[in-house]
């Protein structure tokens, strides 16, 4: 997976930089289009070696939105077919196998309350899964994974989350990124 990745990203590489804004040869003349894309040209180069350096999923997402971002710049340097092309190599490429750079690729969130709302334990439902909160933390946010919260450990995304003890009811959104922990605290 990782090769065709690599291969990808140096066939998209190559195309990239072969690039010229160069319009037609008059004789011995060249008309040189007036194009300014530094900018652009310079995130993509940083994003590559930042993706050269550490080659996780957010890395490669970063280095495909800086790339699209160049093609887009350079679009009025030379003919439509080539960049849309182009583009398209780069929307073809999925990151999502690469992980965080341990193999892993998740992030965690974490549900708690500050009080105790009289009504037991609270359930927690988020992509399919369920967790409990049985305790409160009067002190604040208790952090990542603390003991009586309800702890879930997810592929990052945004997710649609419910709660519910007795007759009270939550709701919400959650994004969970990579190698980190979101927390979201229920209150009355």
């Amino acid at each position: 997976m990782k090769n065709t990745l690599y291969k990808s990203f140096l066939f998209v590489s190559i195309a990239l930089f072969t690039l010229s804004c160069f319009g037609e040869d008059d004789g011995d003349e060249i008309i040189v289009e007036n194009c300014n894309y530094d900018y652009e040209l310079d995130h993509y180069n940083n994003m590559m070696n930042v993706f050269n350096v550490n080659p996780t999923e957010a890395n490669c997402n970063n280095l495909r939105s800086a790339a699209l971002s160049l093609i887009d710049a350079l679009e009025g340097c030379s003919d439509y077919d080539y960049y849309y092309e182009a583009t398209q190599a780069w929307l073809q490429i999925d990151c999502s196998g690469l992980g965080n750079g341990n193999g892993n690729g998740t992030g965690k969130a974490t549900f708690w309350t500050q009080s105790d709302f009289g009504c037991g334990n609270i359930s927690v439902y988020i992509s399919n899964t369920s967790g409990t909160i049985s305790g409160y933390f009067s002190g604040g946010n208790p952090g990542c994974e603390a003991n009586a919260s309800a702890n879930f450990q997810l592929t990052p995304g945004t997710y649609e989350w419910t709660a519910s003890c007795g007759n009270y009811n939550w709701n919400g959104n959650i994004t969970v990124n990579e190698g980190s922990c979101s927390t979201m605290q229920l209150t009355l």
